[in-house]
């Protein structure tokens, strides 16, 4: 193998291979606060580092520095180990981003045997400089509630659909309990059935990763954006950063993110391939 697996336990080095610019998900996926496998160059000192996420099912190249890395091994090791990586988990593409966009024409050169797609990925984020006020238009019709052990254990007197929340928790970290330990989430409830739920899917140091998600027939109703603010308020309230990213094309997200008092930061590429 090329590169080096790590163990899951968390590793004494591993901040050297995130900076600033890195990708707040894959980030706490190298800091296994979340989900996923780490390949690194050099067990005791690395500078570069393949990390994959569970929950995004994609790849982000991290560290400090690609100069030791062969480019025809890279893609030996992409080509052989990856690729049987993703297969093994039915996945038939290769997503993968860059912790600095300087490293995309490298990686692209080490990958140019394969026909490659790219889109444009936005960060949206808090203002640090002023105080979030952005407060969400509640009625009645919904109750929202907080995520809280008795509604991810015990169903909050058995919410019929309480299986998609969790099953939702349990993809992005390695357990309920770490969860309920690391990571905040609000729902809305109508007739005893979750309607909408947005919480953290990622958390590196005090930096939260958002992700939401409303059911039918429910879409359309300003959920999505109201449960947004009820997290951004408790992260905000928690001295924490958010971080919220989407496709470009996604314009339903973006709108979600500008309406919940979220700003516009910086666009990184997201490319794939098909195996």
């Amino acid at each position: 193998m090329y590169l080096h697996k790590l163990e899951l336990r968390k590793q004494p080095f591993i901040e050297k291979i995130i900076n600033a610019e890195s990708n707040m998900s894959f980030a706490a996926v190298a800091a296994r606060n979340n989900v996923g496998e780490v390949w690194v160059d050099d067990l005791l000192v690395p500078s570069f580092a393949l990390v994959w996420s569970e929950y995004l099912s994609g790849f982000s190249f991290m560290g400090t520095s690609y100069d030791n890395i062969d480019p025809i091994r890279l893609c030996n090791f992409i080509d052989d180990t990856i690729i049987t990586f993703l297969k093994n988990k039915g996945i038939d593409y290769f997503e993968f981003s860059c912790d600095k966009e300087s490293w995309l024409p490298f990686i692209l050169s080490c990958l140019s045997d394969h026909s490659i797609q790219c889109e444009e990925q936005l960060v949206y984020g808090l203002d640090k400089n002023s105080v979030y006020s952005t407060l969400p238009l509640l009625t009645d019709e919904y109750n929202y509630l907080e995520i809280t052990p008795d509604i991810l254990r015990k169903g909050h007197n058995e919410l019929r659909n309480v299986d998609k929340l969790q099953n939702e928790v349990n993809k992005a970290w390695y357990s309920i309990d770490m969860f309920l330990n690391s990571g905040k989430g609000f729902i809305a409830v109508k007739n005893n059935e979750i309607c909408s739920f947005a919480l953290t899917h990622f958390r590196y140091n005090n930096t939260y990763s958002i992700g939401v998600e409303t059911f039918e027939p429910y879409k359309q109703k300003r959920l999505s954006c109201n449960l947004t603010k009820l997290l951004i308020n408790c992260i905000y309230g928690h001295k924490g950063n958010v971080w919220w990213d989407c496709m470009e094309s996604n314009i339903a997200s973006q709108k979600t993110a500008q309406k919940a008092g979220l700003l516009f930061r910086y666009k990184y590429k997201v490319c794939w391939f098909g195996l």
